[in-house]
């Protein structure tokens, strides 16, 4: 079953993250905009709480490329956003979220700039 809008908010605020942390990012802000389901649930996190996470036991995924995310359950978090001919300040992208719901969520249009630069 595929995560829809209810499970997506329920998830986040079932973490109790700190505000301005993080956002969410990958299919979550279509999924909140009732325009898709979701596999999962991506997170770009500050550093700070990437550490956090890590300690409270999150399991740690090593990447092909050397980076990693940590992932409990659905959800997966990130510290970094990168691709070839796509690089944004993670910090940046969680000021500038858009709150819906009372949950940050990176833009639709930074979203569209993703999916073009890794060819979805």
């Amino acid at each position: 079953m595929g995560i829809d809008r209810e499970r997506l908010l329920d998830t986040v605020r079932g973490l109790a993250l700190p505000d301005g942390q993080y956002a969410v990012f990958g299919s979550g802000p279509l999924v909140v905009r009732d325009l898709r389901e979701g596999n999962d649930i991506d997170l770009l996190v500050t550093t700070e709480l990437y550490e956090r996470l890590r300690a409270d036991g999150w399991s740690v995924h090593r990447k092909e490329d050397g980076g990693e995310t940590l992932h409990r359950g659905d959800v997966e978090a990130m510290r970094t956003l990168e691709l070839p001919g796509y690089r944004r300040d993670v910090p940046t992208l969680i000021a500038s979220a858009e709150h819906i719901a009372g949950i940050p969520f990176v833009s639709l249009a930074e979203l569209s700039h993703f999916k073009s630069a890794a060819n979805r």
